[in-house]
Parts: structure tokens; sequence; C-alpha cells
């Protein structure tokens, strides 16, 4: 074996210079060389031998039986230091699929060339139309319209009324409140006394009524939530219904103070009374015509209890009804023309209507079901549309809402105690016009 000494001698070199780079390149340099001569010296006849290199070949993994290529292994020489070789065993082939990467398999592209098919033609098939009868026209009966059911909803409109009526709640009598649809019911009076027959003053803003104490009924008033109390009559005798004239100045009412029952006025500022019939028979329940100049009522000053009038001036009476039974609690219409009323003279009790001079009198054909209804004391809306009463259709007194026409039948209490006497609240907003 032969060594170079030009290269030697030049590795020396560098390995005195003072560069502290070249000689840590020649030093891995000496080392690589090193490193030859050692593995140089171990080989017989200077071949590149590698100790124990295996070499593996394994076929690509098929489906079925599987063959393992030979395993090749270099056979060391005497005298080249290598530990003998053991054959390897050949380890078993796996037999299962590799996994799928791609579960889709990839499109097969057909290259061979495509000719466009020829098209077929198909023939339209041919229809023979098949003329149609013509058929006879029917003739369809006109049906007779049933005539509708009235209804039993309140109208929108309602809402904007307020209506004061009395309760009966057992410990005693008093003034409450509701919407003209019959919500929003509330107490205006709740003292240890009776408090009957409320009325609004033309403007809303006092409610009259009458009150016991001691036993004894007398015309108050109070504003309308119930405060400002005040005493208006102060008679031995009962006061009752009172009635506004349209200006608001006077109220009319019933009194029994001279041991016979008779209709008076009161100044409201001056507390002056008037005494507007003189009768032996009883007259009751007046109301002060729109106008302002008559003040209707009812009397029984004949055999039979009929309705009247008298002038505020000159004190004139005027019979206005003259049926058999009882004709009682007049209420003029907002407009004076009309008057409604409830009678017997059917046997039981209805309401009705008559022009201001007593003709035309019919019955409000309020819808009735069963046994014919006890119904009492109209009382007109501001507007002239609706008109609340008193009934004892359920066999108890409740107040109900209806129209002039009769069409609309609307229950607006439900209450164990008895309920009478209602009245509306005026409204200049509602008011018919002039």
């Amino acid at each position: 074996m032969r060594l170079a000494v030009g290269p030697v001698v030049g590795l020396l070199r560098v390995l005195l210079t003072k560069s502290p780079a070249k000689r840590a390149r020649c030093v891995r340099l000496v080392a690589a060389l090193a490193a030859g001569l050692l593995l140089l010296a171990a080989c017989n006849t200077g071949e590149r031998v590698v100790e124990r290199v295996v070499v593996r070949v394994t076929a690509t993994p098929t489906v079925g039986t599987a063959t393992v290529a030979p395993t090749i292994a270099r056979i060391p020489t005497a005298g080249s230091g290598l530990a003998p070789l053991t054959t390897a065993t050949p380890r078993p082939r796996r037999t299962a699929a590799p996994p799928v990467l791609f579960p889709t398999a990839r499109p097969t592209v057909d290259t061979s060339p495509v000719f466009p098919a020829t098209p077929t033609i198909t023939p339209v098939p041919t229809f023979t139309a098949t003329p149609m009868a013509t058929p006879e026209p029917t003739a369809t009966a006109t049906p007779t319209p049933a005539p509708p059911p009235a209804p039993t909803e309140a109208p929108r409109e309602l809402s904007e009324h307020l209506i004061v009526f009395q309760r009966d709640q057992g410990r005693d009598l008093n003034i409450l409140q509701m919407g003209g649809d019959g919500e929003g019911q509330a107490e205006v009076t709740n003292v240890p006394s009776d408090e009957v027959m409320p009325a609004f003053s033309p403007d809303g803003g006092t409610i009259a009524y009458s009150k016991s104490l001691d036993g004894n009924f007398d015309i108050w008033l109070m504003d309308p939530d119930g405060f400002n109390v005040r005493r208006l009559t102060t008679s031995e005798g009962d006061d009752l219904h009172p009635s506004w004239s349209p200006d608001g100045t006077r109220i009319a009412f019933h009194s029994a103070r001279d041991g016979n029952t008779d209709i008076y006025t009161i100044d409201v500022a001056t507390g002056a009374e008037t005494r507007l019939t003189e009768h032996p028979a009883a007259d009751v329940e007046p109301d002060w015509s729109p106008h302002g100049d008559r003040v209707v009522f009812g009397s029984a000053r004949t055999t039979d209890f009929d309705i009247y009038l008298v002038a505020i001036a000159g004190g004139g009476i005027t019979r206005l009804t003259d049926a058999p039974g009882v004709d009682a609690s007049p209420d003029w219409s907002p407009d004076g023309l009309r008057i409604a009323f409830s009678s017997d003279r059917a046997g039981s009790f209805r309401l009705y209507l008559m022009n201001s001079d007593g003709t035309d009198q019919a019955v409000i054909p309020v819808p009735v079901e069963g046994e014919l209804p006890a119904d009492e004391a109209p009382a007109w809306s501001p507007d002239g549309r609706f008109i609340a009463f008193v009934s004892e259709r359920d066999y108890n007194p409740e107040i109900y809402l209806t129209t002039p026409d009769g069409l609309l039948l609307l229950r607006l209490t439900n209450y164990a105690g008895e309920e009478r006497w209602p009245a509306f609240r005026p409204d200049p907003r509602l008011l018919p016009a002039s």
C-alpha cells in the first residue's frame, strides 16, 4: 500500500499555521484519512466491504399467495475479521390488503372514439277529438236569507262610554262605574250607607244620587271619583231619582216629604226648591227633556200607571200613554225626539219607544229566549246609538245593552246581587249633531 507523500506534507504545514479555522479543517481531514487507512487494512483484497450488509427485496403485495424474495448476504472470508453471518429467516408476508387511502376509485377513461348516435324519430300519435255534449242548464233555487242573529259582542265605540249604576252588595247599596262594554267595573262609593240612582251632570263633572242616612234618602252630590261629597236636600221624606236640567243648574226629583210623592226641582247653587206636581197619586221617576222646557214622569193618576209630561213654565200636564198595565221609567233620547220606557202591557215588562208627543208606541224587539224577560229602566247613551237597561232574564236584575232597533243584546254585568239604574256619562264628543 502506497501513500502519497505530498498531501501529508501539506497537511503538516497547515497544522503548523496560525489560522484556527485552517487547523480545524486539517484536523478533520487527518481524522478522515486515519479512518480510511484502518478500513483498507481490514480488507484482504482491497475491495470495499460493508459489515453485515443485508439487502432485502420485498415484492409488491398482491391478493393471494405471496412470494418472498431471497435474502442476499455477503459471506466473510478468512482473515477478514468479520463474524460469520447467519442465514436470515424470511418474514411472513402480510396477506391483509393495505389501507384504502382513497375510497372512491378513480374513473376509468375510455379512449375509444365516440360516434354520435343516430337519432330515432318517434312518430307523433294522432288523436281524434270526441265532441262533448253540452249540459243542459240547471236552475238553482235562490235561498231565502235567514235573519241575522243579534250580535253579542260589544262594538268598539262602546269603550268610549262610561256608565254608573247601583249594586246591592249585601251589606248596603253602592254606586259603581264601568265602561260602555261592561269592562273596568269599579266602586265609586263604599261607605256604610245606601247610595242609589246615580245621574251625571251635563258636563260629566258631578254625580247626583240619593243617599240614605238613618233610613231617610236625600239628594247628594259628589265628584265622579266618589270624593267631594255634599248634601243637597234635607227633607224628612225620601228624595229619589235625581235628573239634571240641560244647563246643569237644577235637578228634578220625586219626594214624599209631605206624605204624598210628587215632582220637585232644586237649584244646585242656592238650594231653592220648586214643586212641579201636586196630586194625590204618586208621581215618580222624572226625566228632564234635552230642551229644558218639560219633564216626563210616571204616575198612577188613573187606574193604570202611565207616562205624563209637565211643563216647567206653567205646570201644564199632558198624558202620553194610556195602555192597560204599568208604563214606567221614561227616558228622553239625546235629540229630544223620542222617549224610551218600560211597560208590561204585553204581559211582561219590555222596552218600548214612542215619539215625544206619545205617538208611534212600539216595542223594541230585543231578542227573547224562553220566558218573557223583565226589561226595565232604559237609559240612552249620549250619542243616541245605545240603550242600557235592567233585565231579569236570568232571574236576577243585571245591566244589559241594546240598540233602538233591538239588533244588539249585550250583557254588561254578572253579579250575585241586584244591579239597577244605569246612567251614561254625557260626552260632548259623542252627542248627536243638532
